[in-house]
C-alpha cells in the first residue's frame, strides 16, 4: 500500500500495518485540523532534531555527548536510537485517557532523574528494552492506531 503526504508519494516503510493516512490522528480529527508540512519543511525539522544530538542538548541536563556518533552515552545512557522497553494498548489509566480501545502507550527506556522509589526501575535506570530507529518506532506507532488506541502516550520511566 502506499500513501501521500506534502504531494510526494511514500512507500508504506511498516508492510504489516495497512496506513490508512498520511496523519496518525486524521481518523479522529477533523481534517481542518490536520496540518500537512512541505517535505522542505519536515527535512528541516528532521535537521534541527539531529542538531540537538550533535551535542546533546534534548534535555535539561545538557550531556554535551555527540548521540549521533552512539559511542560514549550521556548521563541518561541514551544513544541515537530510542530504547523502547514496551509498546501496547493500555487500559490501566484514567478511563478519559484510555476510553473504550486503550491509550497506546511507548515506554522509553534510560531516565536522567534518577529516581532511587522508581516503580520503573528496570526500565528507566538498567535500560531493559530495544533500540529501534526511527522508522521502526513510527510502524510500532501506526500499529497502536490500527488496535483502535484512542491516543499515544509517550511515556519515559
Amino acid at each position: 500500500m502506499r500513501i501521500f503526504a506534502a504531494n510526494k508519494e511514500i512507500l508504506n516503510p511498516c508492510p504489516s500495518v495497512s496506513l490508512r493516512s498520511a496523519y496518525f490522528w486524521s481518523s479522529v480529527v477533523p481534517t481542518e485540523v490536520v496540518f500537512m508540512i512541505s517535505q522542505v519543511e519536515l527535512e528541516h525539522r528532521i535537521e534541527q532534531a539531529y542538531q540537538l544530538l550533535e551535542s546533546c542538548r534534548v534535555c535539561p541536563r545538557e550531556g554535551g555527548v555527540n548521540r549521533l556518533k552512539d559511542d560514549k552515552l550521556g548521563f541518561c545512557r541514551s544513544g541515537l536510537n530510542p530504547v523502547i522497553a514496551s509498546v501496547s494498548p493500555h487500559h490501566g489509566e484514567e478511563p478519559p485517557l484510555s476510553g473504550t480501545k486503550g491509550s497506546g502507550t511507548v515506554f522509553f527506556t534510560n531516565c536522567n532523574l534518577r529516581c532511587v522509589y522508581c516503580q520503573n526501575y528496570p526500565i528507566s535506570q538498567m535500560g531493559n528494552g530495544t533500540a529501534r530507529t526511527p522508522g521502526e518506532l513510527a510502524c510500532q506507532m501506526l500499529w497502536l492506531q490500527e488496535q483502535g488506541c484512542h491516543n499515544l502516550n509517550l511515556v519515559t520511566p
